[in-house]
């Protein structure tokens, strides 16, 4: 009996480790949706996205016409938020440190406009990013 309610208690508290971000969450092809910078709309071109695979790398594309950049990345979805960096290509600016989530086909990247790892998606000062996950997976 105590092994049965064991078992149910595991099946029915199951989903909700599902609900949590998994490294692979994050991986996959991820089109701009919404873009915003201190709180502002910011204009972007069709085609503007990432990439990133589960090995570590990522592809940074400002448009459909441009060339990937490679930028590669480390998740951390086990922290309040999860977190993500970003190497950048910008000796001023070498690590972009931000915070994630993924809900469904919709991945949320918000990057701090300083060194500091913003702690909420509604921070002002921070590059804020809408993705929505492309057709086809790398």
């Amino acid at each position: 009996m105590g092994t049965s309610l064991l078992l149910v208690a595991t099946m029915i508290g199951a989903p909700a480790l599902k609900d949590k971000p998994t490294p692979d969450d994050i991986v996959g092809e991820w089109l701009v949706v919404e873009y915003s910078g201190g709180g502002r709309a910011v204009p972007f071109e069709a085609g503007f996205g990432y990439t990133f695979r589960s090995d570590g790398t990522c592809e940074f594309r400002a448009s459909a016409a441009h060339r990937p950049e490679p930028c590669p990345y480390s998740a951390d979805p086990a922290g309040r938020p999860p977190a993500v960096d970003l190497t950048l290509s910008d000796p001023k600016r070498p690590v972009a440190r931000g915070i994630f989530r993924v809900r469904g086909d919709t991945l949320t990247l918000c990057f701090g406009m300083g060194p500091d790892r913003p702690t909420s998606f509604d921070d002002r000062d921070t590059w804020l990013y809408v993705l929505k996950r492309a057709k086809t997976k790398p």
